[in-house]
């Protein structure tokens, strides 16, 4: 070695340089006596993280490379050496996919050295990618960087003659989004925790073993998510923790091919897959040419604030990898340190024991006395809950099994206070608790076992059963007439479906407590055979690609868990609702199921199909299909099902009704952006659902593409933009005065090329139920805006109308009939007048929404929504608009009201009648012509008089005072209609004198008669 050393050194001093550093180092560590511990190389591509990975880990090293806090962590040029109390690191420098020409002699001299030094091979290679590294970058790429690494494995193999554990840790997991959100609970504990796939050491290749537990490993994944969602309150986080447990799964696919490329090299030694987090401080991006490409410029992954926070690294570095390798290394410490320390733990173990008493005196009676209660109880009570028949009403029976499941949850569960260092109450309580337990099961086997293989018989020989739940039912029963294997959990949700169908929901209430107790001990029955074979042969006489088919699916979906529950996270409840709350799409419809395991399963299907299993027994008649037809026909049921599912599971989701403007800004927030609900539900589809389940449903397929043609881009900035306008609108000013300015020009202009009826027109394009989907949203916009207009125009009404309304006009006559005091006439000009306050509010707040060309008036209609005020408040200004013609006939300012009377009828004994209206005065006989008035009188507006004379002069008077003196006057007329709208007939009569005369009017409307009573105006419109 020493000739090849110095024909090396002689060539290059920068070599001789590098091995005279690393004797150095080797020196110093062998005075120190640290290489007899075990050590391990971190090797991998540049920027993988290997050096942010030990320094993050929260390792304590004894010796390391000095770097200041304020320092970035910069690429390891050489080798950095880290000693820890139980191993050495060695951090190599990173390998580019093009390495510098000393780089295979600069490794072999190392590998020479640490031979020579340390008389061992390495305890492990820690070989480190970054999840950039195999995310984004080629095949062509990936391959190229990977080969400088296998000549490096190569050399390690063949220096020490020996395969070394190989441990694959793929680095900075937190470059896909929703990672340190969804871990953010972790504590500390948590984050040292390993999180990955340990491989076996088993005949089965590293690539066979990795496949089904990285499935595994996904699904604990999912099964976390809906509790994660739910405990999370923040939006924005709970979009990024979806997001993460949407790409996750996407890894297996990008690690497989870095596994088969290994494979050769540390097929036997290969120790696991892990995944960690170690982002450094300042993000160090690779330059030179052909580095990987750090670009991530999708919406799958990409690059958050960093920081120094390690995940998943710390018990893997400085535990698991040294697991059966080497034992830690006790510390020495001196004598005077050992005789203090012996001291202070003398002291401890007295304070515990003297605590450890103290609980024992406070505590010891009270437990005591609990633990004798519950043995009381159950020697009361075990005889009548033993004797109780069978035969005994069904309350009786479930009376008795919830006392002694009450008594079960009232025993502790482990010893606690005096009872964690005495042994015989601790026997007391597992004795109590095994007498209970063995009365429990005794009793449900005894009270509720006859019905759960009663329900199961009934289905078998119910014609109305489905095969698959007939062959699911023989199964079931097999298992507990011991004839198939076990499975409580299969018998739990069997039993649930059949409860499901047959039972009401109180009677189903009622068992479901005492169901997983039912099958948690096996109790068997003798099978009755001839109803098996029966079953049997029923099922064999399927058409044989249903009997492969419904075997396919009991195989497929056993046991399975819901996997996709969107009404559990709130913010897509904020945008979607479900009109069948409990849908959900199961498991083997989602991209956990991998493909390559539903052939598998639908070759198998169609051999026992075509032979028999143990279910369906033993298959004699020759069938005339091929295996492989009867697989692809299980597999295009399969995916027709797979189809059917997201169609109906789609179809059940609709947009939510936003009744609130908060709600409405929420839920077009979630619905914009690149972030989009709407575009992540897309993509869950386009995630979830294969390519042979698109092919068979033309509409999902279309769906399924939307977020990868970019067809959605042009709707989500739309939607965008309405976000923007109706955050203006509803919460940037929040009186509603600029919702009431979009819709008063929307519905002048009946929505030409705004925003909602952009989006309005673009739903058409897309299948439904996005069609209905983007309809609604746009609809459900143009509602919340009218409904903020209406509470912006009765804010108005309010703030402009009411109050002077009740200082000027309220409790005055006319509007109140029976009112004592007047409507002055400057205030009934004031409200009442053309371009008055009624007019004019009427004028600027509702005319935009109210159809005045006919009689009576109607609210205008726009996308199916109009103004949403009452027919009570548009007739209410329509009675406005009437008043303001009969008084106001000119168009004038005040109010003017010529008319004229004529005597009609006089009796006998009556002469005349005088008509007195202010300065106006006429004295009427029976042969009087017509004769003209004009209310109000110019010069005296507060007196009116009407005379009654007879033949001996005689006078009766009728006579009002007041501003409406004359109007109260006719009130007490009788008024009768003619023919003629424009003429009435009133009678005057009095004290036995009675006249009848005229009164005529050049318009249709008469004032006279109005009924005011109508015009009270309300405090608020409704």
């Amino acid at each position: 070695m020493i000739s090849w050393l110095k024909k090396h050194f002689s060539l290059n001093p920068e070599l001789k340089r590098f091995v005279q550093q690393q004797q150095n180092t080797l020196a110093f560590l062998k005075k120190k006596k640290f290489l007899d511990r075990p050590y391990f190389l971190l090797i991998g591509p540049r920027y993988a993280g290997k050096t942010s990975l030990l320094r993050t880990a929260n390792i304590k090293f004894s010796f390391e490379k000095k770097i200041e806090s304020d320092e970035p962590l910069m690429p390891t040029k050489n080798v950095d050496w880290s000693v820890s109390s139980n191993a050495i690191y060695l951090d190599m420098a990173g390998i580019s996919a093009v390495p510098h020409k000393h780089f295979l002699t600069q490794q072999t001299l190392l590998t020479k050295l640490l031979k020579k030094r340390f008389h061992k091979a390495p305890h492990g290679i820690i070989l480190t990618f970054s999840l950039a590294d195999i995310w984004h970058i080629s095949r062509h790429k990936q391959l190229a960087s990977l080969t400088p690494l296998k000549k490096q494995l190569t050399l390690l193999r063949k220096v020490f003659k020996q395969d070394i554990p190989l441990f694959l840790i793929i680095n900075k997991c937190d470059l896909i989004s929703g990672f340190r959100e969804f871990f953010s609970t972790l504590c500390r504990d948590e984050r040292y925790q390993i999180w990955g796939i340990p491989f076996q050491q088993t005949s089965s290749s590293p690539t066979e073993q990795f496949i089904p537990a990285f499935h595994s490993l996904n699904k604990r994944l999912q099964q976390q998510l809906l509790p994660r969602l739910q405990q999370e309150l923040n939006g924005d986080q709970q979009l990024l923790i979806s997001e993460f447990a949407l790409q996750f799964p996407l890894l297996r696919q990008k690690i497989m091919p870095l596994l088969n490329e290994l494979e050769p090299f540390n097929q036997s030694s290969m120790a696991g897959v892990f995944f960690t987090s170690a982002i450094q401080k300042a993000a160090i991006l690779p330059t030179e040419a052909g580095a990987l490409d750090y670009s991530l410029g999708t919406a799958l992954i990409h690059v958050q604030q960093s920081c120094r926070k390690s995940f998943f690294a710390h018990d893997l570095l400085s535990q698991w990898i040294l697991q059966n390798t080497f034992p830690a290394t006790q510390k020495s410490m001196p004598r005077d340190h050992q005789g203090l320390l012996a001291i202070a733990l003398r002291l401890a173990v007295i304070g515990v024991i003297a605590g450890s008493f103290a609980i024992y005196l406070i505590n010891f009676r009270e437990q005591v006395h609990t633990l004798n209660q519950l043995q009381l109880t159950l020697a009361n009570n075990a005889s009548s809950w033993q004797s109780l028949s069978p035969n005994a009403p069904l309350q009786d029976r479930l009376n008795v099994l919830a006392s002694i499941k009450k008594l079960l949850l009232a025993i502790p569960t482990k010893r606690s206070g005096p009872f964690e260092l005495l042994s015989g109450p601790d026997k007391a309580i597992q004795h109590l608790q095994q007498q209970t337990l063995a009365i429990y099961h005794q009793q449900i086997q005894v009270l509720l076992w006859p019905f759960i293989t009663q329900d199961f018989v009934t289905t078998l020989n119910d014609s109305a059963s489905s095969p698959t739940l007939v062959y699911k039912t023989l199964k079931a029963y097999l298992m507990i007439s011991r004839l198939e294997k076990y499975d409580a959990n299969y018998l739990t949700t069997l039993t649930r479906e059949i409860w499901r169908l047959h039972l009401l929901d109180g009677q189903r209430q009622v068992f479901l407590p005492y169901l997983t107790d039912i099958f948690a001990q096996p109790t068997f029955i003798a099978p009755d055979r001839t109803l098996i074979n029966h079953i049997r042969s029923q099922l064999s006489q399927l058409p044989i690609n249903d009997l492969a088919y419904l075997i396919f699916n009991d195989q497929l979906g056993a046991n399975q868990t819901l996997s996709l529950n969107l009404t559990q996270n709130k913010q897509i409840t904020t945008v979607f609702a479900f009109q069948n709350p409990a849908m959900t799409i199961p498991e083997k419809y989602t991209a956990i199921v991998p493909s390559d395991h539903i052939q598998q399963l639908a070759n198998q299907s169609a051999k026992e199909a075509t032979e028999g299993n143990e279910i369906i027994g033993k298959i004699t008649a020759q069938s005339t299909a091929s295996l492989s037809s009867i697989a692809q026909a299980v597999m295009t049921q399969y995916y027709a099902d797979y189809a059917k599912t997201w169609q109906d599971f789609l179809n059940n989701i609709m947009i939510a009704p936003f009744s609130t403007p908060g709600q409405l800004n929420q839920a077009l927030t979630l619905l914009a952006g690149d972030r989009s609900l709407l575009l992540q539900l897309l993509a869950i589809i386009q995630h979830n659902v294969p390519t042979a389940a698109l092919t068979i449903n033309p509409e999902l397929k279309t769906i399924s593409t939307l977020t990868t043609d970019h067809s959605m881009d042009n709707t989500i900035a739309i939607i965008e933009q309405l976000r923007r306008d109706m955050n203006n609108q509803l919460n940037l000013d929040t009186s509603g005065a600029a919702a009431f300015d979009f819709a008063a020009n929307r519905i002048r202009n009946q929505g030409y090329h705004d925003t909602i009826s952009q989006l309005a027109h673009l739903s058409s394009q897309y299948p439904e139920p996005l069609k209905s989907w983007l309809y609604t949203i746009a609809a459900n916009t143009w509602q919340a805006s009218l409904m903020q207009t209406k509470n912006y125009i009765s804010q108005q009404w309010q703030d402009v109308i009411t109050t002077p309304y009740q200082a000027q006009c309220a409790n005055r006559y006319p509007l109140y009939p029976t009112a004592t005091n007047d409507l002055n006439l400057d205030s009934f000009d004031y409200f009442f007048a053309p371009h008055g306050l009624l007019d004019d509010f009427f004028e600027h707040y509702l005319s935009p929404f109210v159809d005045t060309t006919n009689l009576p008036w109607k609210f205008k209609n726009l996308d199916g929504y109009q103004l949403g005020f009452s027919d009570a408040t548009l007739q209410l200004f329509q009675k406005i608009h009437t008043v303001q013609q009969a008084f106001f006939k000119r168009n004038e300012n005040h109010p003017s009201v010529p008319f004229t009377l004529k005597p009609v009828a006089f009796e006998d004994n009556v002469s005349k009648i005088t008509i007195a209206l202010g300065a106006q005065q006429f004295t009427f006989n029976s042969n009087s012509t017509p004769t003209s008035f004009t209310w109000p009188d110019d010069t005296n507006t507060q007196t009116a008089q009407i005379t009654l004379e007879n033949k001996k002069g005689q006078q009766e008077i009728l006579q009002k005072t007041g501003t409406w003196a004359w109007f109260r006057l006719l009130q007490e007329c009788h008024i009768v209609t003619t023919d003629d709208p424009k003429t009435y007939q009133l009678v005057f009569d009095k004290g036995g004198l009675s006249a009848s005369m005229t009164l005529s009017f050049n318009e249709a409307n008469n004032p006279f008669t109005l009924d005011f009573s109508h015009l009270v105006l309300p405090n608020t419109l409704g």
